[in-house]
């Protein structure tokens, strides 16, 4: 079994949450959380993800098993009231894998 991963919060600007976690295959899981009674656009940038640089990263809505394409130093989603959405952040599109 391997060993559990630790969840980090991003930001905590109730009641707008980004929660994000290292995954095995080096991609990231994202969790945008809206605690409020209205619609949000809610943003996490890669530089705030840890992921530092500007370069382009896959991105797939996990909950809606959509592939989001690629986005240049960000991921951002329209979430309803207490609504969450959930991405898998990747290094290339076409492979998942970072480019070496």
């Amino acid at each position: 079994m391997a060993p559990a991963r630790q969840c980090l919060s991003v930001s905590m600007k109730e009641p707008l949450q980004v929660w994000a976690v290292d995954l095995s295959d080096d991609a990231k899981a994202v969790l945008l959380l809206n605690l409020e009674n209205t619609t949000r656009t809610i943003v996490a940038s890669w530089a705030s993800l840890g992921l530092g640089d500007k370069q382009p990263r896959a991105v797939r809505d996990v909950l809606r098993r959509e592939d989001m394409g690629e986005m240049a130093s960000s991921v951002a989603a329209v979430v309803s009231p207490h609504g969450a959405r959930l991405f898998r952040i990747t290094h290339n599109k076409a492979t998942g894998q970072r480019e070496e």
